[in-house]
């Protein structure tokens, strides 16, 4: 699932936030992470509509890093415009009425989430039967268990 370079790892990872999941892309040389999309279809949006497709598949809203995933799924758990912009103040009530008036008028949207959310689990799927993966899980749950022992990690 990874590909070892000579100053590090080249690995993918599954990244819970808000509730959806993403495929992380991590490249050790430059700490650089992306979600990954192999399959995505390309969507244009009308120039109203604040939101835009990256090369690597994910749909962003208003020339940030936020993505579509992240705005209706917050929509979808009952916040208010109001409550997203909190979270996202780098976004305007217009710019978050207006991915949610798209999302809840195009079906693309739905079928977007839906492979998304896809491609998370096969990712899932193929890093939980890594036998190498395995052991480094395993091994950073001793660690955390061994520093919550002697008091270095509480939970929170």
């Amino acid at each position: 699932m990874h590909k070892k370079h000579k100053n590090g790892f080249h690995f993918v990872l599954l990244v819970p936030f808000w509730g959806a999941s993403y495929a992380v892309n991590s490249n050790a040389r430059s700490g650089r992470m992306c979600a990954v999309s192999t399959n995505t279809k390309r969507i244009n949006f009308p120039e109203t509509v604040p939101l835009a497709q990256w090369d690597d598949g994910s749909i962003r809203v208003g020339g940030t890093r936020i993505t579509l995933d992240t705005i209706v799924h917050r929509f979808q758990v009952g916040d208010t415009p109001e409550e997203i912009q909190d979270g996202f103040p780098s976004l305007t009530l217009a710019q978050i009425n207006e991915t949610i008036a798209w999302y809840l008028n195009h079906k693309e949207g739905d079928e977007y989430l839906t492979e998304r959310d896809r491609e998370a689990e096969k990712i899932l799927r193929e890093l939980e039967s890594d036998p190498e993966n395995q052991a480094r899980r395993k091994e950073l749950h001793r660690r955390i268990a061994e520093r919550r022992k002697t008091g270095q990690l509480t939970r929170t």
